[in-house]
């Protein structure tokens, strides 16, 4: 269990319908999904292939992870990157992403998704990190998704205050392995964003679109701003329940 997930489980209930349809965005290997189901949230989830890399086996352990919590396998699947979000038009109540829209290469074809298949006044939770924040939450490395210039040298120098001895001990990874891998993940998978930026996609997709963070909502609200160089942010986007809203933004 991540320590966030906590404050996630409780902003959903606060903003999803009881026994509400709810879809998560980049399931990974099914930990939320499981969480979820134990704190009386029922997730269907996808993922998508590509972001696997070289490891094969990530859809075997996902089912085995859900089956083993009384979870149907069915109820997550990977797709390619370029197929729609699996649902059907208008069939999901609510949407959640955990670290996930800095993985995303268009946004806006994602956030067009989101609206298409969220029900009128239906919701999306998204939690991620900025391109302000201090530390990579990948790699675990200070400042080296900043500067391409600089990113191979700052992982090289700083990967034992980051995830390298984790990945030593775990993975039998050497120095330069995890410098090398994290610096083409950095480069191919990672596509950080500011608030700004990522605030008019949402918007221009029609979703009613705010900010916020993991601390209690009367100073959440105002401190994202702050939070984003320390800590992921949280998105709440909201569709329109009047016909206007409705359709489909513009791609």
């Amino acid at each position: 269990m991540k320590p966030y997930y906590p404050a996630l489980i409780g902003l959903l209930k606060s903003t999803q319908p009881e026994g509400g349809n709810l879809l998560e965005i980049g399931c990974g290997e099914g930990a939320f999904l499981v969480y979820a189901k134990q704190n009386g949230l029922r997730f269907s989830g996808y993922d998508i292939h590509e972001h696997a890399g070289l490891d094969g086996g990530r859809a075997s352990r996902l089912h085995h992870r859900l089956t083993r919590a009384g979870i149907p396998s069915e109820d997550a699947r990977f797709v390619g990157s370029e197929e729609p979000i699996p649902r059907d038009t208008a069939s999901v109540d609510g949407a959640l992403s955990i670290q996930v829209l800095e993985h995303v290469a268009d946004l806006g074809q994602l956030f067009r998704e989101i609206q298409r298949v969220l029900k009128p006044g239906g919701t999306a939770i998204h939690y991620f990190p900025t391109r302000r924040i201090l530390i990579d939450p990948h790699s675990g490395v200070p400042f080296c998704h900043w500067s391409q210039t600089w990113r191979r040298r700052l992982l090289r120098v700083g990967a034992f205050l980051g995830k390298y001895p984790a990945y030593r001990k775990t993975r039998g990874y050497s120095h330069g392995q995890f410098v090398e891998e994290f610096d083409r993940y950095l480069e191919r998978m990672v596509h950080y964003r500011s608030l700004a930026e990522i605030v008019e996609l949402s918007k221009a997709c029609g979703l009613s679109t705010q900010l916020t963070c993991l601390l209690p909502a009367r100073f959440g609200a105002h401190l994202h701003s702050v939070c984003q160089f320390f800590t992921s942010v949280v998105l709440i986007q909201r569709k329109s329940v009047c016909a206007a809203g409705s359709r489909l933004c513009a791609a």
